[in-house]
């Protein structure tokens, strides 16, 4: 049967941008590669989830494999798959990074009050020694409930709450408002009122209390102010989740799957879904690699777009546009193959958002695919082509063009499937 193969530009979509006399870097970019392909395929425009609602990564990759986005389990547990850690369904775990606050007190209702601004929400100078160096004095038992902190990366960690789910219920607000010059947010139960969530932001408000004062008093900050240096006085936290995943890849969409790229997060993502990961940090090569693979749907991604995108230069981003470009050289109409290109989200390279709500070019091209008006791989000119569509359409649109679809009134096995029976069990004489 044929198979797919996605190329997934990460944070591809971006702005019209004053700097490139109003064009999007892929407009601004010259794409020679990109634009043949797109000239010969299918294009349009796909929203990640809704117009104007900017997403992450993980979870705009969760819609696109075909999930819907309460089957999204969160960021804190990914991260946690890709990096290996040990979590139990009985277990709570949270995001989290040191943090540089000023403590400042204020009236609020005749009342005297202390507040904590965020000077660095990722204190300068924080890797794996100091990490581990302030982790020491954290609270290992805090009100009946046993807190392990591993490290991440740089000032990132995690924060693990075992066996806990009877106590508390996830379903809590982050403590990190994501911005500089804001204060810490108070924990609070998220989109509900029940007693365990209630339960949980209280101890979490209790739990970050405590490490602010230990931490204020530690030698190691102690040493790094009379250093110069800012002091990790405060453990912001974001992203609480438990362990409950959806059912595999191969079985919401009847393909095996695999993974390329070159970042936790995806390794995470993947392994979350039961697909296959290949670590692969070159694109033209991890291209080459995704050829030899024997897998039904093979995903290739790159971080480079969106990275690029964050610098807040544009024309930093259309140096690495021009550069991909290079790797789809060889790339054309090949028999027993659906080609896809498209982005996750858009990153706009300029402004304050971190990820932007902007829709994404898209193109398939396979040798019964059809053309368009789309002539070139840039927002504007896949706007003239086919498709308008969501990231919850794309799988459909893939068992289709791969001749894998189901008519969907049909009832095969005790589950509504969109591809044709593959996991349903015969009927025996025995």
């Amino acid at each position: 049967m044929i198979k797919t193969m996605l190329f997934l530009l990460d944070g591809v979509g971006d702005r019209g941008q004053p700097s490139l006399g109003g064009l999007t870097p892929l407009q601004a970019a010259h794409c020679p590669n990109l634009d043949r392909i797109a000239k010969a395929g299918e294009t349009g425009l796909m929203v990640p989830f809704k117009p104007g609602i900017p997403l992450g990564t993980d979870q705009a990759h969760y819609l696109l494999f075909g999930y819907e986005p309460e089957e999204y389990p969160g960021r804190a547990v990914i991260d946690a798959i890709g990096e290996n850690l040990s979590l139990a369904a009985e277990d709570i775990i949270l995001r989290t990074s040191w943090a540089t606050v000023a403590h400042e007190s204020g009236r609020l209702e005749e009342k005297t009050i202390g507040s904590f601004v965020i000077r660095e929400r990722f204190t300068p100078g924080i890797g794996i020694k100091e990490a581990q160096t302030l982790a020491r004095a954290l609270p290992k038992e805090f009100g009946g409930v046993r807190a392990e902190w591993y490290f991440s990366h740089d000032s990132h960690g995690f924060l693990i709450l075992r066996n806990c789910i009877q106590r508390f219920d996830p379903q809590v607000s982050d403590t990190d408002p994501f911005y500089e010059g804001q204060r810490v947010m108070a924990c609070t139960p998220f989109e509900t009122t029940g007693e365990k969530a209630q339960a949980l932001a209280k101890w979490i408000n209790q739990y970050l209390l405590e490490t602010y004062r230990r931490l204020s008093e530690h030698p190691l900050n102690k040493e790094r102010q009379a250093a110069g240096a800012l002091p990790g006085n405060f453990l912001l936290t974001k992203w609480a989740g438990r362990l409950g995943l959806p059912e595999a890849f191969h079985l919401r969409n009847g393909m095996r799957g695999a993974v390329v790229g070159s970042s936790k997060l995806l390794k995470g993502v993947a392994a979350s879904l039961q697909m296959d990961y290949y670590e692969c940090g070159d694109y033209e090569e991890a291209i080459k690699l995704g050829h030899q693979l024997d897998y039904d749907y093979i995903h290739i991604h790159t971080k480079a777009p969106d990275t690029a995108a964050h610098t807040k230069r544009p024309q930093e981003k259309v140096r690495v546009l021009e550069a991909l470009d290079r790797a789809f050289a060889s790339l054309k109409v090949n028999e027993g193959y659906l080609y896809i290109i498209t982005g996750d989200h858009s990153t706009a390279s300029s402004g304050t958002l971190i990820h932007s709500g902007e829709s994404v070019p898209v193109v398939f091209l396979g040798d019964m695919t059809r053309r368009d008006l789309g002539d070139a791989f840039d927002e504007a000119a896949c706007g003239q082509g086919t498709h308008r569509i969501t990231a919850g359409d794309l799988m459909p649109i893939v068992l289709n063009l791969t001749d894998r679809a189901k008519l969907y009134h049909l009832r095969a096995g005790g589950k509504r499937r969109l591809y044709r029976a593959m996991h349903v069990a015969p009927l025996t004489d025995e």
